[in-house]
């Protein structure tokens, strides 16, 4: 029965280890001195990502929007997401960034830049909710 579980655990362990090693992920870095700015991602696969937000605050990330889990947090269809370009602000003394990771596997690789790369910015949400600002 030991040898069992221990077979059992070790199973699980390379399953989420193998699971984690292939999560694709992208950052998009806004520095100091820069207030505004625009970010688009591409994605290769179709599936559920995950866009993380790192002192910018993000117009459609607010709580009550469509697909945001927490402020500054949305998820969605890559295949949904990858039709818009995103608008962010940001205290002008401090960095920030944006981090957008495939929440399953199917998304094999996230290519995130600055700019909107001809697209049409996101519709769903029509404000910024300013929650980085105390």
């Amino acid at each position: 029965m030991k040898k069992f579980i221990s077979a059992i655990s070790l199973a699980i362990s390379l399953i989420v280890a193998n699971t984690a090693a292939t999560a694709a992920e992208s950052t998009v870095n806004f520095p100091a001195g820069q207030k505004a700015g625009t970010f688009s991602c591409t994605f290769d696969g179709s599936g559920k990502v995950r866009i993380d937000t790192h002192n910018v605050d993000a117009k459609g990330f607010c709580p009550g929007d469509p697909g945001v889990t927490r402020a500054g947090h949305l998820e969605g269809q890559s295949d949904d997401l990858g039709k818009y370009y995103f608008e962010i602000q940001k205290e002008l003394q401090q960095s920030g960034s944006v981090t957008v990771s495939s929440v399953d596997t199917s998304v094999t690789r996230i290519n995130c830049s600055a700019g909107h790369s001809g697209k049409p910015v996101y519709p769903y949400g029509d404000k910024y909710c300013a929650f980085l600002r105390r």
